[in-house]
């Protein structure tokens, strides 16, 4: 402390003397430190002398010609240093948290187990381990299954697919930079795989999707897009990027699979809810107790059925129902709890908000729509987009004669679904539609099957869709009904 007393008085009587005499000092100082540096190559240096170089290379820009004792390398070292330890001081825990690490026993037979039984989840592996005896939690499991060794061959297809288009593929992604305030810069790049050339380069403090198309187009000018555009699933994204690249005639390829919006997701865990209702429905038949169809029968008779001694059950075949029930209530649980998360998430977007006051159109259909077209600008017209659906008729013309068969069912499976079932629930309570609406139906249904109605409503809605969306407007329902 005393040191940099002396230091900073010196420097600041060093304002009241004349150039010349400083040149001399600093000379005769320069001769006595490389006097110095022959007998001690390595002088220790304090905290306070590390600091002092690494503010100085900060204000300072010729501060490597004054380095004498070390060399630029270790002050650079020594601020990178001063980063880490900031940020391991806060990020450091209280205290111990969390569960106790798990065995590399249990860890090696939840990895074979994934190995041997790909198509299972973590309920069930969850519900085999407890047969065994292993009390580990379910998230536990999930999070090791994550970790459990890849097969190789998916590899193998995702290298063998960047060799063969890689004069066609561009890749983005970002790295952080930090700062001698202890923050932290973004760094983006695009970098084409064929020739590792840097097409766009850019700096910013908070990286948006808005931002990241301007740097997409900033990139490819002139029609010189490549083929492919390979990004990670990071949330900076958003359904923005792949929607703007598109019309760029762009394929934006994702580095691993996620639903966006969690809707695949929640679809999965009602699809295997279902699984388990049937099959606790089938065992039971087998053993001459019939249930009634529905989630809710199995709800309310199969604890009755576990506690009924009379039945004369099996121990084995009930450890086998009580596992499947706790399945059950832990899938409800789940579904629950996305269901949660999808009203949310309808909620907080304005886009969201307009899409489900049209009939029909939910929370589940209003954010899966967004998350796969966005903003529905990469469609000329709403028609596009039924087409692009499947929810068109398939044309057969010959001889100028126009032929019309089923829908096509190409495109987005998924989605057509989710349109053609609100359409059926429109239908089915189409008394309480608006006038125009119900009237409409009305006429379709007098001459028409209800199942061509409904597919009929279900391209009709999407175009309202795609109106509200790519128009900015709010659904308005129609006064009077058109015949066609």
């Amino acid at each position: 402390m005393i040191d940099a007393i002396g230091l900073l008085v010196g420097a600041i009587l060093c304002l009241f003397r004349t150039r010349r005499t400083l040149l001399l000092e600093n000379l005769a100082l320069r001769q006595q430190l490389a006097a110095l540096k022959r007998r001690h190559p390595r002088p220790r240096l304090a905290v306070l002398d590390k600091l002092f170089w690494v503010l100085a290379r900060r204000f300072w820009f010729g501060w490597k010609q004054a380095l004498i004792v070390v060399s630029p390398e270790t002050v650079v070292r020594w601020h990178r240093s001063g980063f880490a330890l900031y940020w391991r001081a806060l990020s450091r825990a209280r205290q111990v948290i969390g569960r106790k690490r798990i065995s590399k026993e249990v860890r090696d037979l939840i990895f074979r187990i994934v190995a041997e039984n790909p198509t299972w989840g973590a309920p069930r592996i969850h519900g085999e381990l407890r047969m065994l005896g292993f009390d580990v939690s379910e998230r536990t499991i999930s999070r090791w299954m994550k970790r459990a060794p890849r097969d190789p061959e998916q590899a193998k297809r995702w290298l063998a697919f960047l060799r063969n288009h890689r004069e066609a593929i561009a890749t983005m992604d970002f790295f952080t930079v930090p700062t001698l305030r202890f923050s932290v810069l973004y760094g983006f790049f695009v970098i084409s795989h064929d020739r590792r050339q840097i097409l766009n380069f850019n700096v910013t403090k908070h990286p948006t999707s808005l931002w990241i198309v301007q740097q997409l187009r900033e990139a490819f000018p002139f029609e010189s897009s490549p083929r492919f555009l390979i990004f990670d699933r990071d949330g900076k994204y958003g359904a923005e990027v792949p929607a703007a690249v598109r019309p760029l005639k762009i394929r934006p390829v994702r580095t691993s699979f996620e639903s966006p919006w969690q809707n695949g997701v929640a679809e999965r865990w009602v699809m295997r809810r279902t699984a388990v209702v049937n099959q606790i429905r089938s065992l039971l038949l087998e053993r001459g107790l019939t249930l009634p169809k529905g989630r809710r029968y199995v709800d309310e008779q199969l604890p009755r059925i576990l506690e009924d001694a009379e039945l004369r059950l099996s121990n084995s075949f009930r450890v086998l129902l009580a596992q499947l029930k706790i399945e059950l209530e832990q899938l409800t649980s789940r579904i629950e709890q996305m269901d949660r998360v999808i009203q949310q998430t309808a909620r907080e977007n304005d886009a969201c908000q307009r899409l489900t006051e049209i009939p029909g159109v939910g929370p589940v259909t209003a954010t899966a729509l967004i998350a796969a077209v966005g903003n529905g600008s990469t469609f000329r017209k709403g028609r596009d987009l039924a087409a692009w659906m499947g929810i068109v008729p398939r044309e057969c013309s010959t001889g100028g004669k126009q032929k019309l068969l089923g829908i096509s069912k190409r495109g987005n499976a998924y989605l057509r679904t989710l349109f053609v079932q609100g359409a059926r629930s429109v239908v089915q309570q189409r008394h309480k539609q608006a006038p125009g609406l119900s009237s409409w139906l009305a006429q379709l249904l007098a001459r028409a099957h209800q199942n061509v109605v409904i597919v009929a409503l279900a391209n009709k809605l999407v175009r309202m869709a795609w109106a509200v969306l790519c128009k900015n407007e709010r659904y308005r329902a129609p006064d009077l009904a058109v015949s066609t």
